[in-house]
């Protein structure tokens, strides 16, 4: 006969054995080894590396995309101010009133009325120190100089004015004047300049002028196939404490985007010439012309400049600086070529820039926006004319007014 007998189990019968084999797995239980854990952070890392790129990629589509909308907004403008005043601002060689002509502002001044700000305009055109090339009494430090308040609107940056990508913004250094990415189509033939006064109105073949003032049917060439306005990256040094345009060192980044080469005395750069009659005097000149482009494209290592040449930056001013290397761009020269400046006589080959990869952004006479490939075509041409047919292919085409070129951007 069977008989069943149940034991109690000690410490709480089943109940604690199975506590006991509970505990006793939660032992034997393994953690991440060091190899898991490095397998984990490798993959980790892969992601990263993958998503990072595109994250750029987008970031940067967003600000090409704000820049193109700034230079929409100044086109713009231009076809208001060419409704209200029945023509184009001039690049430089304008005044406000009776200011004396060293104290010109330059043409992005007259488009701030039509770009919302009217409030800026009325106060800087009423300044009595106004624009002149001592702007740079708005120093690093913020602190306020002859009479005039760091607070001044010059100190402000616009939104329009500025290209979100490029490498020296006012957030680099705050308490700076005004900057601009932003520069006006002078042509394809660069010509002799003042640096203090209008020298030679009506002769350039770009849009706007040297104290001249085009309206839209002297664009014959077409509106679509006309420049309007292009890119140029601001100087590190522009809107600082920097008195008298010192020469950058060698011992700091010289980049050819946002700095030209300058020599003090002509220099095979200059070479073609041909007679021009001033159209306020009726006075016939001899004027140089663009003699050898490759000089000024042979300036260059890499991204910056050969450490033979003296350069000088101040690039970007806002809406002060009235000399024509400041606020102009030529077709000569491909985007994001060097620049070229000599001072007896002053003369400038300004090339476009950004830091945009691969180009720049151009807004065109009919408000349209395209991006331009540093590639573009710059034909053969190494001298550059007065009249005609731009030499320097399709680039040098898009730089004219009335070129008559059987050309148009791809």
């Amino acid at each position: 006969m069977q008989s069943n007998v149940i034991f109690n189990a000690p410490n709480g019968g089943e109940g604690g054995q199975r506590n006991s084999l509970i505990c006793k797995n939660l032992r034997h239980k393994h953690a991440f080894t060091l190899v898991e854990l490095l397998v984990v952070i490798a993959i980790i890392g892969m992601l990263i590396a993958l998503l990072l790129p595109a994250v750029q990629a987008a970031r940067e589509a967003a600000r090409r995309m704000t820049c193109s909308n700034n230079l929409k907004q100044l086109a713009l403008a231009c076809h208001n101010h060419h409704d209200t005043e029945d023509k184009l601002p001039s690049a430089y060689g304008d005044r406000f009133g009776n200011h004396k002509v060293f104290d010109n502002w330059n043409g992005f001044f007259f488009l701030l009325p039509y770009i919302e700000q009217v409030a800026t305009y009325n106060y800087c055109a009423t300044d009595v120190l106004h624009a002149n090339s001592t702007l740079t009494i708005y120093v690093d430090d913020g602190e306020a100089s002859q009479g005039k308040p760091f607070d001044h609107p010059l100190t402000r940056q616009i939104g329009t004015f500025f290209c979100p990508s490029d490498n020296n913004g006012p957030r680099k250094v705050p308490q700076r004047a005004m900057l601009r990415s932003y520069v006006m189509n002078l042509g394809d033939c660069p010509i002799p300049y003042a640096w203090n006064q209008p020298a030679y109105p009506g002769m350039g073949r770009g849009v706007f002028g040297y104290a001249t003032w085009y309206n839209l049917s002297a664009i014959t060439d077409g509106t679509s196939n006309t420049a309007l306005f292009s890119e140029r990256c601001v100087s590190s040094e522009s809107g600082g404490s920097y008195p008298g345009y010192p020469m950058i060192p060698l011992s700091v980044p010289r980049r050819v985007k946002e700095s030209a080469m300058i020599d003090t005395q002509i220099f095979p750069l200059w070479g073609g010439v041909f007679t021009y009659t001033r159209p306020d005097t009726g006075t016939p000149m001899d004027v140089s012309i663009l003699g050898d482009r490759s000089y000024c494209m042979n300036t260059r290592d890499g991204h910056e400049y050969k450490a033979q040449y003296e350069v000088r930056g101040h690039f970007g001013w806002g809406i002060v600086e009235s000399y024509g290397y400041q606020n102009g761009f030529h077709t000569a020269l491909p985007p994001n070529a060097p620049s070229c400046l000599s001072y007896v006589p002053t003369f400038a080959v300004l090339s476009a820039s950004s830091d945009h990869a691969g180009g720049v952004q151009l807004a065109l006479a009919d408000g349209s926006v395209r991006f331009i490939s540093e590639t573009i075509d710059i034909g053969t041409g190494n001298v550059a004319v007065h009249e005609g047919p731009s030499p320097f292919g399709i680039w040098g085409a898009v730089g004219t007014r009335n070129g008559n070129e059987a050309t148009a951007l791809p």
